[in-house]
């Protein structure tokens, strides 16, 4: 198909420039500005270039901890099931169930609530939005717990 070595190279340059490009741009949205302005000539964003600081180091780090975050709450799902099958079966009394339940109530509240709070300040809007509901929900049934006992 190519004769000349020095075309096939260059051309197996090209699409890997055209690939690698595409890859950067729908992965690294915020990165692919600043990254190619030089090659461009237009200037990026003034939110999204390295020199104006780290609002992508922030959102990460919402993110980040936010994974977290989740990570802990299917975990902490998964305990609650557990231990109801357990006290379904009669493993465990209902006195223990509740203790051993009713310890992980208000770390579950505060993680949501922290996560909900740093999405409201870090201005992810949509995203804070989707969590608001629940963590209201998650508040509200902590002050009729508080207020019924």
């Amino acid at each position: 198909m190519w004769t000349n070595p020095e075309l096939k190279r260059a051309q197996v340059n090209r699409w890997t420039s055209i690939y690698m490009n595409a890859f950067e741009t729908y992965c690294f949205p915020w990165d692919h500005n600043s990254r190619h302005a030089a090659h461009v000539g237009s200037v990026a964003p003034s939110g999204f270039d390295r020199q104006s600081g780290g609002r992508e180091r922030i959102e990460a780090a919402v993110f980040f901890f936010s994974l977290l975050d989740c990570c802990m709450f299917i975990f902490l799902s998964a305990y609650f099931i557990i231990t109801l099958f357990d006290l379904e079966c009669d493993y465990i009394n209902a006195r223990s169930c509740c203790s051993k339940l009713s310890k992980w109530v208000i770390p579950e509240l505060i993680g949501h609530t922290i996560v909900t709070v740093i999405m409201l300040v870090s201005l992810p809007w949509f995203i804070f939005l989707l969590n608001l509901p629940v963590a209201t929900w998650n508040i509200y049934c902590m002050i009729l717990a508080l207020i019924n006992d």
